[in-house]
C-alpha cells in the first residue's frame, strides 16, 4: 500500500516571519510558478527537480535548495516519493540585503543537515533556542550567495500591456486576440512574454486565476462559486490546473485554510495551504 503524501505548514518563530513547510513522500510535481518570498530548505529523502532559466537542477539529500524571491521555476519528482524542508521567509523581514543565488540548488552537505535539523527543532512557538538556530543556519546561507543581487530587467511595454489584459481578465484570452491588441504576430509575442515573464500568456493566465481562486477560497466562497468566478468553465477544470500549479487538490488546500478549535492540534493527515504565490517577473538572465 503506498504511504499517503504529507505536507505541514509551521509559522516561523518571531521575528522572522514566513513558514516552515515540511512534506512527505511526495509524488506530484508542480508547474510553473514564482513566490514573493526568499526559500531556502533541504532534501530529505528522494529526488526532487527544479526547471528554472531553461535548465533542469537535480536536488537530493546533501543539497540545499534556494529560490530567489521572483524567480519562475517548476518542480519535478522521480519515480520514489520525496521528502523536503522548506524555509519561505518574507524578504521584508530578513532586515538585510536579500542574498542572490545564480541556481536553484547548491552541493554543501553539512548545511543541508542543519537546515533539517533547524526544521526539526521548530513546532511554532518562538523560543530563544529555534531563533538563534533559524539565524545561524539563515547566516551560514547568506555566506554562499552572491553579493549584490543583479538589478531586474528593464519593463518591455507590449509585454506588460498584454499581462495587465491577463491580470484583469474576466474570461479566457486566446493568444490570437491578445496579438492583435499589440499588433504583433501570436508566435513573436509568445516568445516576447516568455522571456520576459518567464512563462507563456496562457500559463501565466491559469496562474493569475487561480491566485484569484485562493484569495476566494479564503474569503469564504465555494468551491464551484471561485471556479465560475474565476473563469474556468466548470469546478473539474479548475480542479486540474489547481493541483498542477499548487500541488494538491482545491479540497486539500480549502482544509488547510480552515483552523483547528484553540488548544487543538490539526489533523495528522491535514495539508495546510502553500505559502503566497506572488506576480512573477522577469529572471535577472541577460537577453
Amino acid at each position: 500500500m503506498r504511504a499517503t503524501a504529507h505536507i505541514e505548514v509551521v509559522p516561523l518563530p518571531a521575528p522572522a516571519g514566513g513558514v516552515l513547510v515540511r512534506a512527505r513522500r511526495i509524488l506530484r510535481s508542480v508547474s510553473r510558478h514564482a513566490h514573493n518570498s526568499f526559500c531556502f530548505g533541504a532534501v530529505q529523502a528522494g529526488e526532487r527537480t527544479v526547471m528554472a532559466g531553461g535548465q533542469a537542477f537535480r536536488a537530493g539529500p546533501g543539497t540545499v535548495l534556494t529560490i530567489n524571491p521572483g524567480m519562475v521555476h517548476g518542480c519535478g519528482v522521480s519515480s520514489a516519493p520525496c521528502s523536503y524542508v522548506m524555509f519561505c521567509v518574507r524578504p521584508q523581514m530578513l532586515g538585510f540585503d536579500l542574498p542572490w543565488f545564480p541556481t536553484p540548488v547548491v552541493a554543501h552537505a553539512a548545511l543541508a543537515a542543519s537546515i533539517i535539523e533547524c526544521a526539526r527543532s521548530i513546532q511554532g512557538d518562538s523560543t530563544p533556542l529555534t531563533e538563534a538556530a533559524f539565524h545561524t543556519v539563515l547566516g551560514r546561507l547568506c555566506n554562499l550567495a552572491d553579493w549584490p543581487a543583479p538589478p531586474p530587467g528593464q519593463s518591455n511595454a507590449m509585454v506588460e500591456s498584454v499581462r495587465l489584459r491577463l491580470e484583469t481578465a474576466e474570461r479566457p484570452v486566446q493568444l490570437a486576440e491578445l496579438a492583435r491588441q499589440v499588433d504583433c504576430p501570436p508566435h513573436r509575442l509568445c516568445r516576447l512574454f516568455s522571456r520576459w515573464v518567464g512563462m507563456p500568456p496562457y500559463e501565466y493566465h491559469n496562474f493569475v486565476r487561480i491566485r484569484r481562486v485562493r484569495r476566494m477560497l479564503a474569503d469564504g466562497l465555494g468551491l464551484a462559486a471561485a471556479a465560475f468566478e474565476a473563469g474556468f468553465s466548470d469546478q473539474s477544470h479548475m480542479h486540474r490546473v489547481f493541483v498542477r500549479l499548487m500541488g494538491m487538490t482545491p479540497g486539500q488546500y480549502l482544509r488547510g485554510l480552515i483552523k483547528p478549535p484553540e488548544g487543538r492540534k490539526p489533523g495528522k493527515n491535514a495539508i495546510p495551504c502553500k505559502p503566497d504565490i506572488p506576480r512573477p517577473y522577469r529572471s535577472h538572465r541577460t537577453r
